[in-house]
Formats: structure tokens, C-alpha cells, sequence
């Protein structure tokens, strides 16, 4: 643990000592969200420049989800169409929350 949180995550001996084994826990979980964030970053850049040399040749438009699909396009279109379409939908959202 030592080693992860002074070399990957970058603390100081007296940062690592000053943390609990529940705030160390913590802030590997930020790390790793952190990494998943940067490569899905890079994956998106990598569709978009194959998207932009793929177009003189389509003979239709390509969006970067017909170069490759990947997990968190899923999530992202769940999420959008699970969006209230109603007023009476938003209210009742509205007051399950309180």
C-alpha cells in the first residue's frame, strides 16, 4: 500500500500516515476513476480522427459509434432516454425524491 500511495497516487510518507485505511481507500478509487476517465478520453479521440478520415470516402454520415462501441455509450444513450417526457412524469420524479 506503501508503494502504490507513494509512487501512483503521489504522497508524501506524512500524507500516507495521515490518512485512514478508508480515506487511502477512497483515494485510489479517485485515481482509478480518474484513469478510466483519461482513456475513455483517448478512445473518443481516436474514434473522432477515425471518423474524420473515414468521411470522404462514406457514402453516408458516420458517427464515432459506427468506428467502435464501447461500454459507455451504453450507459450515456440508458441515461438520456430514461429522461421524464411529461410534466406529470417530472412530478412524480420530483416527489419520489422527497
Amino acid at each position: 500500500m506503501l508503494g502504490y500511495g507513494l509512487a501512483v497516487l503521489g504522497l508524501s510518507i506524512s500524507d500516507f500516515d495521515s490518512l485512514t485505511p478508508p480515506e487511502f481507500d477512497f483515494a485510489c478509487l479517485a485515481h482509478l476513476e480518474e484513469q478510466k476517465e483519461m482513456a475513455r478520453g483517448e478512445w473518443n479521440r481516436a474514434r473522432f480522427m477515425a471518423r474524420f478520415f473515414l468521411l470522404p470516402y462514406a457514402k453516408k454520415e458516420i458517427q464515432i459509434t459506427d468506428i467502435a462501441k464501447f461500454d459507455w455509450d451504453l450507459v450515456e444513450s440508458v441515461e438520456s432516454v430514461s429522461k421524464p417526457n411529461s410534466r406529470e412524469a417530472f412530478l412524480e420524479a420530483v416527489e419520489k425524491l422527497k
